[in-house]
């Protein structure tokens, strides 16, 4: 299922990430960055226009990105 991703600041949403999701035997799961600015990994991030599937954080994100899973 894919996701996007952002950080909210008082009034402004950035979108941060884009999560994207290929089913299937080998259930491929990768992120496609939005921003070029770098967070920590304890940045709060919220879920667009998706279920946000565990992911919380920016660092949630950064290990989805570099393991395919949580």
């Amino acid at each position: 299922m894919s996701t996007t991703f952002a950080v909210q600041t008082i009034g402004n949403t950035t979108e941060v990430a884009h999560r994207w999701s290929l089913g299937g035997k080998d259930h491929l799961v990768g992120i496609k960055w939005l921003s070029k600015k770098k967070y920590p990994n304890d940045t709060k991030v919220i879920a667009l226009d998706n279920s946000p599937q565990g992911v919380e954080t920016i660092g949630d994100l950064k290990t989805l990105d570099k393991n395919g899973k949580l």
